[in-house]
Formats: structure tokens, C-alpha cells, sequence
């Protein structure tokens, strides 16, 4: 590796490092929260009501499904686009 390749990598291994260590701290902390609210009664209505009328399952909605799978089609085609152009750019003639 050259010398800018080593150094993006350690960046991008650092940044990475990082902001995983900062979610999982905000996951940690709203999940404490939760259970601090439920441990001091705060959450009790809210709990006996859901325990009481169950949610309802929602039928298949086709337009939602659609909407997933466009977007998730978007995506791949996006993904394959970089592959291809970092590709077509690196290969040396």
C-alpha cells in the first residue's frame, strides 16, 4: 500500500471506531431510560393498555412493499454503478 492508501484506511478505521462507539453509548443510554421508566412506575398505563389491546397485524400492503423493493432496487443499481466506474477508472491502458 502507498502511503495516502494507508493513511485513508487508518481514517476511515478511526471515523469508523468512532461513531460506532458513539451509538452504541446512545443505544446504552435510551435503553438505561427505559428501564429506569418502567422500574419507577412511570410506564404503567402505558404498558397495562398495550397488554390489554394487543396490536392488530397489519395486512400485506402491496404499495409499501413496493416502495421497499424500488428503493432497495435503487440502491443495488447505485452500488453497481460506483463498482463499474472505480473499475472502469483503475483499469490503466
Amino acid at each position: 500500500m502507498q502511503g495516502i492508501d494507508l493513511y485513508t484506511f487508518f481514517l476511515c478505521l478511526i471515523v469508523f471506531l468512532l461513531l460506532t462507539g458513539v451509538f452504541t453509548f446512545l443505544i446504552a443510554v435510551v435503553l438505561k431510560m427505559g428501564i429506569t421508566l418502567t422500574l419507577s412506575g412511570h410506564s404503567d398505563e402505558e404498558i397495562i393498555n398495550s397488554h390489554r389491546n394487543p396490536v392488530k397485524k397489519s395486512k400485506f400492503n402491496i404499495i409499501e412493499t413496493g416502495i421497499t423493493l424500488l428503493i432497495c432496487l435503487l440502491f443495488i443499481i447505485a452500488f453497481s454503478f460506483s463498482v463499474q466506474t472505480i473499475y472502469l477508472f483503475s483499469v490503466k491502458v
